[in-house]
């Protein structure tokens, strides 16, 4: 909670890489436990998580206990939402389903207070828990609002990818998340990510945030179920090799997978050696 600097947002600057995962359980404990092992962020998900607004201010809480940074993923546009999970502590909103420049303007103008002509639009109210329920100065918190707030779009729509030149002219974009397995829905390819023409679109889309200057989040290889810890592409060598790769590319967020997840995953881990 307010005052404190976006951590996120400055290792972004330095050029420094980012590790988050998704909390979609609603479970203040995974999430504790994502903070204490050493993850740069957390992803709150109210889209497709069992999270709602209520639960998603008490995993905030969690997150600020253990000084990991909470992000939340918006179920849709709609602004009133945005705007209550930031007034809850949220330092920022990952928003699925961006498609047109207009969809992007609105969104930062949900997210942002009015300050000259930075595009916000957010409505102003002192007595929130992210001011210190009315024990702060307005014109102080506002304006560190404004800087410490993250806004990343979710590319994830043909007509997202059609339009996205004109998303990236929008000021106040943070990063881009390119959602691959609903593009690959899109197309006809039933989350089938591995397909060249995919391939093409993600090649384009990153070319052109590069010469944007605005980095991407890139999701590391899966690891496969059932997990075979012989197979060289699923060793922590190539994973680093991955990550190299991809930051020489641009990307500077890594998004290491959902509580869901790694609990199945390591679940299994901990049970297949005991079965015949």
């Amino acid at each position: 909670m307010y005052p404190r600097n976006n951590r996120l947002k400055e290792q972004l600057a330095q050029g420094k890489p980012i590790h988050g995962m998704f909390i979609q359980t609603g479970s203040e404990e995974l999430l504790e436990i994502a903070g204490l092992v050493g993850y740069d962020f957390v992803v709150i998900d109210c889209e497709h998580g069992s999270i709602d607004l209520a639960c998603a201010i008490r995993l905030i809480r969690a997150a600020e206990a253990v000084q990991v940074t909470p992000l939340v993923r918006v179920p849709n546009h709609d602004a009133t939402f945005i705007g209550k999970v930031i007034e809850g502590g949220a330092m920022g909103v990952y928003v699925p389903d961006v498609s047109t420049a207009e969809q992007m303007r609105a969104i930062v103008a949900a997210v942002k207070y009015k300050e000259g002509d930075n595009g916000g639009g957010r409505g102003a109210c002192p007595g929130i828990r992210a001011a210190g329920h009315q024990s702060d100065d307005w014109g102080r918190f506002f304006r560190w609002s404004n800087a410490n707030t993250l806004v990343v779009p979710l590319i994830e729509t043909v007509e997202g990818i059609a339009n996205f030149d004109e998303i990236l002219q929008v000021p106040g974009i943070d990063w881009v998340g390119i959602g691959t397995f609903d593009l690959s829905h899109a197309l006809g390819y039933e989350g089938s990510r591995d397909r060249p023409e995919l391939d093409r679109i993600y090649e384009d889309v990153t070319g052109k945030l590069r010469r944007a200057g605005i980095t991407f989040s890139r999701y590391p290889m899966p690891l496969k179920q059932p997990f075979d810890p012989g197979d060289p592409t699923q060793s922590p060598e190539y994973f680093r090799k991955d990550k190299e790769k991809w930051m020489k590319l641009g990307a500077r967020v890594f998004m290491m997978g959902s509580d869901r997840g790694l609990c199945k995953q390591a679940f299994y881990q901990r049970l297949a050696p005991m079965l015949d």
